[in-house]
């Protein structure tokens, strides 16, 4: 920086700290009241001192202290400067009166970002600026005010990718019908580039791409002779990744040595090839990359401490995206809530767990071993068992979102079939046996495209993080087939696995997995066209069951007394002929739905032989959508009411959790002894409106676990409910046992093994369940033995003001509540704010609790 003045060794040890730890040099140059001509041009205050001189790799530091007035002249000075020279980069640290640091930044013509740190300059931060070894001022401006602003990357970053992801969503050009373009569609075309984008800049971060670590950068400041999605994208994804080097053409050879990865993530999708002519603008789309992909660090690990201290972005932030991604409103509707990956692990090592010792003669506590890839005591002929066990397991996630449990699961199977491999004194490379995992043990299914997308995308991510440094890409394995867009609730009763599938057709779905190209395209489909076949054969079969049903009830009907009299039919067949009837009609439109080539529902039978072929997945386990019915569509509502038992039997207390269908529903795609694990709202087990899903769970199957996380540290949801996990064995009415556990105040968690009538609270009405152990509830039967009822007296308790209003009461958008809210807080006394993705609520008494006079009143 240009100007006059002194060097000064007077600079603040604060100040010198600052400038040591982040790796700036030069000496400071202080512009002081001593220099009075020089302290006039910067118009500062009398109390006011100024450094300037701290340079690294073309990003300058400015220092100053004094008070906050100061600080913002300054602003102002460097604000100009900035504007009048956009390629110099300004990082700004200002010390106030009161001891606390400010932090501004400015990048070309933008506003300043500024952010208050309210304690002095932590020396890890600058040991971690001093550590980045980019020879790139811009990556190094960003990644030191990212480090000065305190706030978690995730955070940062999504809400970043959320805003490209509207911008982008809206810039598209270049459609044949623009107006039959849904917004569902756009959305999910624009996750898709941002999908392969993000892959793309992670393996290059950390592997390389065609000898570049920021190969998007490097495409971008290639010459083109068009716009950068058509000449340079496009041809990158399609031409590139997807082709084989052999066969791509000139303009994908002129990209560089890239790997061929094989489709799935880099195969057009059906709106790009109905719209070869789709567009963005470049300054969308290159800001875009700048703020997604130029800006941050990226790691491949899908879990890495150390990536989360250096702030990088790992594939495990990819769970917060699909959160993030989400409207308010559509995750309310959805139900869909990140999970915290530690209770992850927790519920699929207690799954998996239990799944294994089923049928094994290990130990339960070995297996927990084995899982955690420590050592276990097996004999050999355990050692071979287990591991064709393993190898046979099959898992589903009934809604799979972006791939948590899932990738849980992988995780444990791959540390497990390691240990066992050592154990027989074999080497097989983790890469191979995750690859394995991820395509033969591992099924998810979920309503949305856009999850299925995420889900398959960390997936891969995990897979190429599993390669050894220096060993080349090879091409994905195709996920496709076992990760599938579908409503798992709204398939017809008795129809779950019906399919007849062959041997051969199994064999045929394992070796979908490694196909590529024509070979690939081929066999989808044929995927396709079995599947369609498949459900046509279920779908006759039960019309058959039906017809003749109806046949007979009309037989019944139509029959006559020995006085020649007909005998007619009872209510309850009347009822029951009219309902098969109805579900005649329903089946034939299916029939023709099939016939034009489409799936009127998913089957999981029809799409995944073989499980079909063994009757259901040993284990479902996840963490289905929490919603309670009032937020279904009325028509869709009324379906699942006479689709589910828990539904129907609800009474007057209709108020069930969608949660509860998936309890019963994965219950039918299980085996006969296999298991359920799912973690669900803890309501479910102590409310009237989960009688239904209690009774049904008492009658037909046997529960194994019930742990209640609602005070564990690990399980904060951004949701209205606390969590609970169920695990459940279908049709196993011979479990005698049961565990119940919880986390005390003090973070410890605490499990028993109670006999099976233990989980209802003796006296309750509802039969609610409780996971206290037999002793806390005989000593609490024995308290309310001694107590008085309030309702002796006379008194009842009251829910307040309760106006069925929400729509009144609960706003959408919380800038109309700008001097009129409730603050709402935690017990530990935190803030609820605007970055907390809570619903602001409409007071009708101002802070004082002085009630609002009218609208207008002031």
């Amino acid at each position: 920086m240009e100007t006059t003045g002194f060097p000064s060794s007077d600079a603040p040890e604060w100040l010198r700290s600052v400038r040591d730890g982040m790796g700036f040099e030069g000496q400071w140059i202080k512009v002081s009241p001593d220099l009075p001509a020089l302290h006039a041009a910067w118009e500062l205050p009398e109390r006011c001192a100024l450094f300037i001189g701290a340079v690294r790799e073309g990003v300058e530091l400015v220092g100053s202290t004094g008070p906050d007035t100061g600080l913002a002249i300054i602003e102002r000075w460097v604000r100009k400067l900035a504007r009048g020279c956009p390629t110099r980069r300004f990082v700004h640290v200002h010390r106030g009166e009161d001891g606390r640091l400010t932090v501004l930044a400015w990048r070309d013509h933008a506003e300043p970002r500024r952010q208050l740190v309210s304690q002095p300059w932590n020396e890890e931060l600058g040991e971690l600026v001093g550590e980045v070894e980019l020879h790139d001022r811009e990556r190094l401006f960003f990644r030191i005010c990212d480090l000065l602003e305190r706030e978690e990357t995730a955070d940062r970053y999504f809400r970043a990718f959320r805003e490209q992801l509207f911008r982008l969503e809206s810039a598209w050009v270049g459609f044949e019908d623009p107006g039959a373009v849904s917004p569902t569609e756009r959305r999910y075309l624009t996750l898709a580039l941002l999908c392969r984008l993000m892959f793309v800049a992670i393996v290059s971060e950390s592997r390389g791409l065609a000898g570049h670590r920021q190969y998007l950068r490097w495409t971008l400041e290639q010459p083109r002779q068009s716009d950068i999605f058509r000449d340079r994208l496009r041809p990158l994804f399609f031409e590139g990744l997807n082709t084989p080097y052999e066969e791509r053409a000139e303009s994908a050879r002129r990209m560089g040595e890239l790997p061929y990865l094989n489709g799935g993530l880099f195969e057009p999708t059906s709106i790009e090839i109905a719209n070869p002519c789709l567009t963005l603008p470049d300054e969308v789309l290159a800001e875009a990359i700048y703020e997604l992909f130029e800006r941050y660090t990226f790691c491949a690990s899908e879990v890495s401490d150390e990536a989360e201290r250096r702030a990088q972005i790992s594939p495990r932030m990819l769970g917060q995206v699909f959160e993030a991604l989400m409207h308010d409103e559509e995750r309310r509707s959805s139900g869909s809530f990140y999970t915290p990956p530690e209770l992850v692990t927790r519920c699929c090592v207690e799954a998996l767990v239990k799944v294994v010792a089923e049928d094994s003669p290990i130990q339960a506590h070995w297996l927990a071993e084995l899982f955690a890839g420590r050592e276990a005591d097996m004999d050999p002929l355990q050692v071979e068992s287990l591991e064709v066990r393993l190898d046979n397991l099959l898992i589903l996630d009934p809604s799979v979102g972006s791939g948590a449990f899932l990738l849980g699961v992988a995780d444990l199977l791959l540390k497990a079939r390691l240990r066992l491999d050592a154990l027989r004194g074999t080497e097989r490379s983790e890469h191979d046996l995750l690859a394995r995992i991820l395509t033969r043990n591992l099924y998810g299914v979920d309503i949305k495209a856009g999850a299925v997308m995420l889900c398959e995308l960390r997936l891969w991510l995990r897979l190429v993080s599993a390669l050894k440094e220096g060993h080349p890409l090879s091409p994905l394995p195709n996920l496709d087939h076992h990760i599938r867009q579908g409503n798992t609730l709204t398939a017809p009763p008795g129809l779950t696995w019906d399919a007849v599938w062959s041997t051969e057709d199994g064999e045929r779905d394992a070796r979908y997995a490694g196909l590529h190209g024509r070979e690939k395209a081929a066999a989808a489909s044929q995927r396709r066209a079995a599947e369609i076949g498949t459900l046509q054969k279920t779908v006759n079969a039960r019309r058959s069951a039906v017809e003749q049903a109806v046949k007979e009830l009309v037989r019944l009907r139509d029959s006559k007394d020995l006085f020649g009299q007909a005998t007619g039919l009872s209510a309850t067949q009347l009822k029951s002929l009219a309902e098969l009837s109805d579900e005649i009609l329903a089946l034939n439109q299916q029939l023709e739905a099939l016939s034009r080539g489409e799936l009127p529902y998913f089957s999981y039978a029809a799409a995944f032989p073989n499980p079909a072929r063994r009757g259901g997945f040993d284990l479902v386990v996840g963490n289905p959508p929490w919603v309670r019915v009032h937020d279904v569509p009325k028509r869709e509502r009324g379906v699942l009411k006479q689709r589910y038992v828990v539904a129907k039997n609800s009474g007057s207390y209709s108020q069930f959790d969608l949660a509860s269908l998936f309890i019963e529903r994965s219950l039918e795609l299980v085996r006969t002894s296999g298991l359920v694990g799912l973690l669900v709202p803890s309501k479910v087990f102590r409310t009237k409106a989960g009688e239904s899903l209690r009774q049904h769970l008492a009658d037909r199957h046997a529960v194994l676990q019930l742990f209640d996380y609602s005070n564990s540290p690990i399980a904060t949801f951004q949701a209205s409910n606390y969590p609970a996990w169920l695990l459940v064995a279908r049709d196993g009415a011979s479990r005698d046992t049961v565990q119940l556990g919880s986390v005390l105040s003090t973070g410890e968690f605490r499990c028993v093994t109670e006999e099976r009538t233990s989980l209802w609270f003796p006296g309750s009405p509802g039969n609610v369940w409780s996971v206290l152990s037999s002793s806390a509830k005989a000593a609490l039967a024995a308290m309310s033995e001694d107590t008085v009822d309030m309702e002796s007296y006379g008194l009842t308790p009251k829910l307040g003001v309760k106006t069925g209003a929400n729509s009144i009461f609960l706003a959408a958008h919380s800038e109309v509540l700008e001097n009129d809210t409730v603050a709402l807080t935690m017990k530990d006394g935190t803030r609820l704010d605007n970055d907390r993705q809570c619903t602001p609520l409409i007071s009708s008494h101002r802070r004082s609790f002085r009630p609002l006079s009218s609208p207008c009143d002031s």
